[in-house]
């Protein structure tokens, strides 16, 4: 909570939205609170991916533009691009590392183009690490030694071919949600939910309904959060804070979580307009295909998700 608060003071004083990285409720959750094997990565490599990832999301939108006339060429073409490029880049740090493609993807989603994205998301995730560090060194949190690759090798066995399927499946997404105008169907966190289901690491695999429910809840929470606080005229701290509390307050409750659910809360403080409404039903529709479209790669590669 404190470093998700410290973000959230930090984009209100800035008011700037490249300071605000929602992935870092995920990374939050997921680094310091579960004790699972996908979070087992060196912090080290852990600061180098997430950051090299934004870089790759941000150059993107820095060097794409000006090589691709048609902006419909643009928007279809980038996503699967940068989710091509950052499987790859994981497969080559042997790190199933999945919310890399959440940080990559973001400046895809909302037009970022300006570095200071991969400052904050560097400062972000080692400000998580800090804390990790510190835990572990008090005793609170016991080190475990990270672990080199996937524990299923999915990311390392013919991992280029793996990617390159599943960022074909990244494209119909896209592509729905730029004729209906409802972008946030392939929210980054959705695409996260897609390549755990698709890699078969996630042990969550086996209850699709439990994620699709958590997924759906989050982005309500965070829908009301925004809508009730912004009508009292309340800014972005106490929006952030009630979301992240409510997420963390249902995971102890049912005894479940899931990392991206925070990230989908979180995500909606940057959407404007009428389009907090209808933010749900976005995520709703993607997740929903997130899970059945990860069936595909997952059954053209069985030995590699064994």
């Amino acid at each position: 909570m404190a470093v998700v608060g410290a973000m959230l003071v930090a984009w209100a004083v800035v008011d700037d939205d490249v300071v605000f990285f929602p992935e870092l409720g995920a990374l939050s959750v997921g680094l310091l609170l579960l004790d699972k094997a996908v979070w087992r990565v060196g912090k080290v490599m852990c600061a180098f991916v997430m950051t090299a990832a934004a870089a790759i999301g941000v150059l993107s939108q820095v060097v794409l533009p000006g090589l691709v006339g048609a902006d419909f060429v643009l928007r279809l073409a980038t996503p699967p691009l940068v989710f091509l490029l950052i499987g790859v880049l994981l497969s080559l740090c042997r790190a199933f590392l999945a919310p890399a493609l959440s940080a990559g993807l973001l400046p895809v989603l909302l037009g970022i183009s300006s570095w200071a994205y991969v400052g904050v998301v560097a400062v972000s995730v080692s400000a998580v690490l800090v804390v990790q560090w510190v835990l572990e060194v008090a005793g609170v949190r016991w080190y475990k030694m990270p672990l080199l690759q996937a524990p299923s090798g999915a990311v390392v066995a013919g991992g280029l071919r793996q990617w390159l399927v599943m960022s074909l499946c990244v494209v119909p997404p896209v592509v729905a949600g730029w004729l209906s105008g409802w972008p946030f169907v392939a929210a980054p966190p959705l695409i996260v939910t897609f390549v755990e289901f698709a890699l078969g690491g996630s042990g969550f695999r086996s209850r699709p309904w439990q994620v699709l429910f958590m997924l759906v809840f989050g982005a309500a929470v965070g829908s009301a959060s925004v809508i009730i606080f912004r009508s009292f005229g309340f800014g972005f701290i106490p929006v952030g804070l009630c979301a992240m509390l409510t997420m963390l307050l249902i995971f102890y409750l049912f005894r479940k979580s899931y990392a991206p659910a925070v990230t989908v809360a979180l995500l909606v403080m940057l959407v404007h307009g009428e389009a907090v409404w209808t933010y749900p039903f976005q995520v709703a529709l993607g997740a929903a295909y997130a899970i059945v479209a990860s069936s595909l790669p997952y059954m053209l590669f069985p030995r590699k998700n064994a």
